[in-house]
């Protein structure tokens, strides 16, 4: 994981109601697909889905609260 994405995850994390939540795991979730991404289509591992499911969680939960 870059830098950058690490920031993003961590701000997600740490202000899952924020109103730039939202906009950090649509960059997120942009960088981390297109990683893994190429000519025979896209392949995003289990790990890096299972990631994206749970901040995306933490996100419409903390807006629910």
């Amino acid at each position: 994981m870059r830098r950058s994405e690490f920031y993003l995850e961590t701000a997600i994390r740490l202000a899952p109601k924020a109103p730039f939540a939202e906009k950090a795991y649509l960059v997120l979730e942009e960088r981390l697909v297109a990683d893994y991404s190429g000519s025979g289509g896209t392949h995003v591992p289990d790990d890096v889905k299972a990631l994206l499911k749970e901040l995306r969680e933490m996100i419409t939960n903390a807006r629910r609260a």
